[in-house]
């Protein structure tokens, strides 16, 4: 009986570090894409959680033991996962909004393509900013990232310690979604105040040469010049992504203090 107990209990617990990893990888950029297969994910999931389990020691025996218990215990780790895949996510998100932010100022905002990471339909631009993106965050190891971030957060979230908080929700909704405007704009400053340059010249031309059809010059004065300044500025954009994400990654602590 005594080795029955310790087998359930063992089970019931790689199924709870089972959900927070799977939680995870529902909502985390890259590694969670809708276009991974589910075999794979879930087996990333399960390979994750079997590394952890021996971590967490004897931890078994504060294990609920009702199934009501047990459910609430499931969806609390299941929330911690989302929430740390949430954070990562929302910069790419910043990214695709600032894609969308240069496509109306380049007048191409009709021309979408399908994301082949989340099976979206996104701008032109903002398709060639994700995929620089998602470039940049393997090459910084942002996938490791998370996944040390999921592992690292049973030390100050343990098992069924999950708690909703005001300071957790201020800084999701709050600092976190509000980073991801700020961010938006930021990536997408260098085209949007070209763009207003550009239009405030073709503005002068049109006064000086009323007789030059100003809007279909335009319309090609204002793509060339900002395909050009996107192309001068892809240094930029991957230097700041780079910081970005690496603030991100150091932010994770912070965000797992507040579930506890």
């Amino acid at each position: 009986m005594t080795l029955v107990d310790f087998t359930l209990g063992q089970f019931l617990l790689f199924a709870l570090v089972l959900f927070r990893t799977t939680g995870m990888l529902l909502t985390a950029p890259v590694i969670g894409s809708r276009n991974l297969p589910t075999q794979l994910k879930l087996g990333l999931a399960m390979m994750v959680a079997l590394l952890i389990l021996p971590l967490l020691g004897p931890a078994a025996a504060a294990l609920p033991k009702t199934p009501g218990a047990l459910f609430l215990a499931a969806l609390g780790e299941t929330l911690v996962g989302m929430i740390i895949g949430f954070a990562a996510s929302l910069l790419f998100a910043a990214v695709q909004l600032a894609g969308m932010l240069m496509d109306q100022e380049l007048g191409l905002s009709l021309a979408n393509v399908i994301d082949p990471l989340s099976n979206e339909q996104v701008s032109v631009i903002g398709q060639l900013k994700l995929l620089l993106a998602t470039g940049i965050f393997l090459g910084l190891e942002g996938h490791h990232m998370l996944l040390g971030a999921v592992a690292d957060s049973f030390a100050v979230v343990p098992v069924t310690g999950f708690h909703w908080s005001p300071a957790l929700a201020l800084r999701l909704g709050d600092e976190l979604v509000g980073q991801t405007f700020d961010i938006a704009v930021r990536l997408a400053a260098p085209v949007v105040v070209t763009m207003l340059l550009t239009t405030i010249a073709l503005g002068f031309l049109a006064r000086a040469v009323p007789e030059m059809n100003i809007f279909i010059v335009g319309f090609s004065v204002r793509i060339v010049v900002g395909l050009v300044v996107i192309l001068l500025a892809v240094g930029g954009f991957a230097a700041v992504f780079s910081g970005l994400a690496i603030e991100t990654g150091a932010q994770m602590p912070q965000l797992v203090e507040a579930m506890k």
